[in-house]
């Protein structure tokens, strides 16, 4: 799921190469923060109940996101610093991308008067979901008990759903969050998805285990309506309650489907892998849809519908294909190597004390 969504904001970002954009792709991003929800509570929970602390955990989050985000704020940062130099035309100036990328390599939104394009993450745009994130997973662990009973979660999880409510009603839409005008909507956002999904894994861990099945039907059946709800055309006076459904109702039933079902075992490493190389290919795609831009500019493209389909469709192999060499051969050995280094310090700084402490 989190790879067919992932792929579905590249061709929404990359709508100027296929001649069309997915009506909904934007909704991609709450599907992420309630399967974010329910994977943090499935893996984490436990952890938190034997002691973990909310710094130990952060830390962790940290080197799950920063890694492939940093390389995609290095690839745009590059592709900008080489349009600079052959005097392409651009909005930067040397001075805005050294004052943006001071911003951004620190993980922070620049300030309104930077932004480009509106942008909190410019050299990243989608980042400001993963900024999002970051808030969350820090509510969700410094609060973690006083809402580990499905009580307290409902009630969050209610408050939530009408501040998206109004969200939704004050925009025209739950298109909000990419710039500091929808940062509030955006709150409301995160806050209902993913705690949303928290409480779907809580419910199901309190229904006991459920053995999971290998149903090609409902598989397929959970891609395909995730794809159209994405997807389908919704008139104006519809985009309201269309957004408001989909988030509240449609995709924690389609988590709730899609989380008693597997692929066949042969199918299961194909799975694995897009599933594993999709926040590669959310992290990544804006940053390599700008140099392709560019070097298409540079080759007076003019496109047209068969061949922009075909230059879209080429770049979405193309961005697949190097999230997924990025995930195998980047992303994990770093990361691997990230969670080696913090336990060592970790070892280091617990022996130094213990001798302070014997001395």
């Amino acid at each position: 799921m989190r790879g067919v969504a992932a792929v579905v904001v590249l061709v929404w970002h990359a709508r100027a190469l296929f001649g069309y954009a997915p009506a909904s792709g934007y909704l991609a991003v709450d599907l992420f923060f309630a399967l974010s929800g329910f994977v943090i509570a499935h893996a984490y929970d436990g952890r938190f109940d034997k002691g973990l602390t909310t710094p130990a955990f952060m830390r962790l989050r940290m080197i799950r996101f920063y890694p492939l985000y940093g390389l995609g704020v290095a690839i745009m940062a590059a592709g900008l610093v080489g349009a600079m130099l052959l005097h392409a035309h651009t909005n930067w100036t040397p001075g805005r991308l050294s004052t943006a990328l001071a911003f951004n390599l620190a993980f922070v939104p620049v300030l309104p008067s930077l932004a480009v394009d509106g942008n909190l993450y410019p050299l990243d745009p989608p980042a400001w979901s993963l900024g999002l994130e970051i808030l969350v997973n820090i509510a969700f662990a410094v609060s973690w008990r006083a809402f580990a009973g499905t009580r307290a979660l409902f009630i969050i999880v209610a408050l939530s759903l009408a501040m998206l409510v109004a969200t939704a009603n004050g925009y025209g839409s739950l298109n909000v969050g990419v710039d500091w005008h929808g940062f509030a909507g955006s709150l409301a956002r995160v806050s209902y998805s993913f705690f949303v999904g928290v409480l779907i894994m809580r419910l199901k861990r309190a229904q006991g285990p459920v053995p999971m099945q290998s149903h090609p039907v409902a598989l397929v059946v959970v891609i395909i309506a995730l794809v159209a709800v994405l997807s389908v055309p919704v008139a104006g006076a519809w985009r309201v309650p269309f957004d408001l459904v989909a988030v509240s109702v449609g995709f924690p039933c389609l988590i709730l489907m899609a989380s008693t079902v597997e692929p066949h075992r042969r199918l299961a490493p194909a799975f694995e892998r897009f599933g594993s190389a999709s926040y590669a290919i959310y992290a990544l795609h804006v940053p390599l849809l700008a140099l392709a831009s560019g070097v298409l500019a540079r080759l007076a493209y003019k496109g047209g519908d068969s061949s922009g389909t075909m230059v879209g469709l080429a770049f979405a192999v193309f961005v697949v294909m190097f999230a997924i060499v990025a995930d195998r051969f980047y992303d994990l050995p770093v990361r691997r190597h990230l969670v080696e280094a913090v336990l060592s310090l970790g070892r280091k700084y617990r022996k130094l004390r213990n001798q302070r402490q014997g001395g």
